[in-house]
């Protein structure tokens, strides 16, 4: 709602409309961005998913911790992404002596890359022996580390209808 940004989209929208006019195909990362953007164009879309298919084609990985339950998430964390949620599951099931760090692992992968993310994590401070961080890693990396977990965490926002591209 802010004057300033309100004119920076109407100019984006202005840019946008006058530089797809010569486009075939629009395409975006999920089939509603990509409907939305070709009904408001006018213009035929295509669905492009980000890297969704080599991810799944890529051998099977041993477990990295065959002890532990391992849920983790790659990459950011926006402020609409309720990971809170999740961890105050978490520290729910360690109260109550359902899980032990041995058995149950939550990794944030790349966190530690953003200060002000890594610190919405860091105030678990109970939690901090079922917790892991990383630094930025590589795609390769980050690959393996996702394929020896047993689930993939996914934070939906309640605003955003898209789905985060680190679902595929």
């Amino acid at each position: 709602k802010n004057p300033l940004k309100l004119l920076v989209r109407q100019w984006e929208k202005f840019l946008e409309k006058k530089y797809l006019q010569q486009a075939d195909l629009i395409t975006g990362p999920d089939e509603l961005l990509s409907e939305t953007l070709g009904k408001y164009h006018h213009k035929p879309h295509a669905v492009i998913y980000n890297g969704f298919w080599n991810f799944i084609e890529e051998e099977q990985t041993a477990r990295a911790d065959n002890n532990a339950l391992v849920f983790t998430h790659a990459g950011t964390l926006t402020p609409g992404q309720d990971a809170e949620f999740f961890l105050d599951v978490v520290n729910e099931l360690h109260e109550e002596g359902k899980i032990s760090p041995q058995t149950f692992k939550v990794v944030f992968l790349g966190i530690d890359y953003f200060p002000v993310q890594r610190q919405r994590i860091a105030k678990y401070e109970l939690l901090r022996d079922y917790i892991v961080t990383t630094p930025r890693l590589s795609q390769e990396e980050s690959r393996l580390r996702c394929r020896q977990s047993d689930f993939l965490l996914s934070f939906t926002e309640k605003t955003y209808k898209a789905i985060f591209a680190k679902t595929y």
